[in-house]
C-alpha cells in the first residue's frame, strides 16, 4: 500500500427491521491510527449533499463512534466518504456506497486501517433474509454518540427547479429554467379572475377551487417523461391571470386534497370567505410519512393594491405576486412531512379583505 493511504474494510450490513425514518447508522473506527481530523462527505443522486467535520467544531475525533444519517424516504445509492489525517500516515481516505431501504435503518460499519483488508459488496444486500446479516460489530465499534456531533438532517430540498412567475389574460403560459427530469412531479399553479373551468395542458390532472370572481388551480403531472420545459392553459373569460411551473422530488401518488371557495362551505369546518384569513382542509388525515403538500391561493381585491399574504406556520412560500399593485393576487406554498394521522390544513392571512379561492394537494 502506498504511504499515507489507508484501506477500508467493511464488516457486514444489518438492515433495520423497524418502520421509521430512512437512515444509515454509520459505525466508524480506526484501530492503530491516531487521527487528528476527520471529515464526513455524503452524496447521492450525483450530488454531494453534505460535508461536515467530525466533531462538528473540528478537532481530534474520538473513535470508535457512531453517527446517524437521516435520508430521503426512497431507495438510494448513498456514497459515504471519510477523509482523515493521521499523525504518522498523513492523509487517509475511505469510501463506500450503501443502498438505503425506505423507512428502515441500514448499518454501515467503516474501518480506517493501516493495511489493506478485503471489502464487502454492499451493492445488493439480501433484504429477504436479515438474519444472515445479523453479526454484531466488533467491540471497538460500539456506539459512542457522545463522541461526535450528529450531522444535520440530510433530506434534500425537494424543489428541483422553479419557473419564473408569469402573467397573462385568457391564456397563461409558464416555463421551467431547464428540461424536466424523468420521473419527477411537475406542477403548474395559477390564479385567474374568472369562475370558470380552464383547459390545461394535455395529460395533466387538476385540483382547483373557485369563488364568485376568481379561481385557484393546481395542475400536476406525475412521473413526467422528462424533457418538458413549458405548459399553457386557456382561461375562457379571464382578463388577468398569474402562475408558474415547478418541478419536485416526490413519489408521484396523490394522497389527500382539499379546496375552499367563497360561495360553498366545503370543506369543513371553515371554508374560504371574504374575511382577512381563511382555513382549508377536508377532514382527511395525512396517511403517510414524508409527504409533500402544496397549496395555491388566489385572492381577488376590490381595487388594485399590493397585498401581503402570510402562510400558516410550517408552510414555505415559493411563489407570490404580493408586491404588485393588482386586484388578482397569487400565492404558492409547500410543506414537507406534514404530521401523519392529522388533517392537512393551511390558513394564510391577508392584510386586505378579498374574495378567496384555494386548492391543496399532498403527494407521497
Amino acid at each position: 500500500m502506498s504511504p499515507g493511504r489507508a484501506a477500508l474494510f467493511l464488516l457486514g450490513v444489518a438492515a433495520g427491521c423497524s418502520e421509521g425514518r430512512t437512515s444509515v447508522e454509520l459505525q466508524m473506527s480506526a484501530p492503530g491510527l491516531s487521527l487528528t481530523s476527520l471529515d464526513l462527505i455524503v452524496a447521492w443522486g450525483g450530488q454531494t449533499r453534505v460535508t461536515t467535520p467530525l466533531p462538528s467544531g473540528g478537532g481530534r475525533p474520538q473513535l470508535p463512534a457512531t453517527v446517524l444519517l437521516l435520508l430521503p424516504d426512497a431507495t438510494s445509492a448513498v456514497e459515504v466518504t471519510l477523509d482523515a489525517n493521521d499523525e504518522t500516515l498523513g492523509a487517509v481516505h475511505a469510501q463506500s456506497t450503501v443502498m438505503t431501504i425506505p423507512h428502515h435503518q441500514v448499518k454501515l460499519p467503516m474501518v480506517l486501517a493501516a493495511s489493506p483488508m478485503p471489502a464487502a459488496d454492499l451493492s445488493a444486500p439480501d433484504l429477504t433474509a436479515p438474519e444472515d446479516l445479523s453479526s454484531a460489530p466488533p467491540s471497538d465499534m460500539a456506539m459512542s454518540l457522545d463522541d461526535l456531533s450528529t450531522p444535520p438532517d440530510l433530506k434534500p430540498n425537494p424543489l428541483v427547479q422553479l419557473g419564473a412567475l408569469t402573467t397573462g389574460g385568457s391564456t397563461l403560459s409558464a416555463s421551467l429554467p431547464g428540461p424536466s427530469r424523468a420521473g419527477t412531479l411537475l406542477l403548474f399553479t395559477m390564479a385567474f379572475d374568472k369562475n370558470a373551468d380552464p383547459n390545461g395542458p394535455a395529460g395533466w390532472a387538476r385540483y382547483s377551487s373557485f369563488s364568485t370572481q376568481n379561481d385557484a388551480e393546481i395542475w400536476y403531472l406525475v412521473n413526467n417523461p422528462g424533457g418538458i420545459t413549458n405548459a399553457s392553459a386557456s382561461l375562457a373569460g379571464a382578463s388577468t391571470s398569474v402562475g408558474q411551473m415547478s418541478e419536485w422530488l416526490v413519489v408521484n401518488t396523490l394522497d389527500v386534497a382539499a379546496y375552499c371557495n367563497t360561495t360553498a362551505p366545503t370543506p369543513s369546518p371553515s371554508p374560504c370567505d371574504t374575511n382577512t384569513s381563511t382555513v382549508m382542509h377536508n377532514g382527511v388525515d395525512v396517511g403517510h410519512a414524508g409527504e409533500l403538500a402544496f397549496t395555491c391561493y388566489s385572492e381577488y381585491l376590490g381595487s388594485a393594491a399590493t397585498d401581503t399574504i402570510t402562510p400558516t406556520s410550517g408552510w414555505t412560500v415559493v411563489g407570490d405576486n404580493g408586491g404588485s399593485s393588482t386586484r388578482l393576487h397569487y400565492q404558492f406554498s409547500y410543506r414537507s412531512d406534514p404530521p401523519v394521522g392529522m388533517p392537512l390544513s393551511e390558513g394564510p392571512s391577508s392584510a386586505t379583505s378579498g374574495s378567496w379561492a384555494g386548492a391543496l394537494a399532498s403527494f407521497f
